[in-house]
């Protein structure tokens, strides 16, 4: 019951935000909001070999995405469009934000696997952030996220793509499958910042 409750929460958030069609105050301290992310208390284990909880993202805002390091199909494509964003993204703004992957392939993907991954594709440990659990916890926040995933052929996982924006307190704010307009999807993250960026 606790995961629907959040889901609806979240949705009826997101719906909410999308209506009134401003950028969201960010709160720092406190309590959680009811539609935030962060409200899931599993505990998850970095590549880096460290167990945290998602609440400890708290404090500025990220694009999150599930993947799985052996994809051979979206989330490369995926990545790539992340790393776009990266690369595009001013200085003073690319510091106030995060990215946060998180892995379904439970089975394969250890922490040495995601280690070599992280290297192989470049990611700065001081920007992205890349977790992995157990099946049940992974299985939760990719309900909660929106996003579907089963045994696919081949070794492979058959999977939707989502790239998810969260304010600095874990609420989603935007999901899309693909990021077609990088300028509008960034003067959206520098929307999110306090005092606003300037390009």
């Amino acid at each position: 019951m606790r995961i629907h409750k959040i889901v609806l929460t979240v949705w009826l958030g997101l719906v909410s935000m999308n209506a009134m069609g401003k950028s969201i105050d960010t709160i720092k301290t406190g309590v959680l909001p009811d539609s935030s992310v962060y409200q899931l208390t599993s505990l998850w284990q970095s590549d880096l070999g460290k167990p945290i909880q998602l609440q400890s993202l708290r404090g500025k805002p990220r694009l999150m995405t599930m993947f799985f390091s052996h994809c051979e199909s979206l989330c490369p494509m995926l990545m790539g469009q992340l790393k776009l964003v990266e690369m595009e993204l001013p200085k003073e703004l690319k510091q106030q934000f995060g990215f946060v992957l998180i892995t379904f392939d439970v089975k394969r993907d250890s922490v040495e696997s995601l280690q070599a991954y992280r290297k192989r594709m470049g990611f700065n440990p001081e920007n992205w952030t890349i977790l992995r659990g157990n099946a049940d916890d992974t299985r939760e926040l990719a309900l909660l996220l929106g996003v579907e995933f089963q045994p696919g052929g081949k070794g492979q996982i058959d999977h939707n793509g989502l790239i998810i924006l969260l304010d600095a307190d874990g609420r989603i704010i935007k999901k899309v499958s693909s990021i077609e307009d990088r300028s509008a999807f960034i003067a959206q993250m520098q929307s999110m910042v306090s005092p606003p960026t300037k390009f």
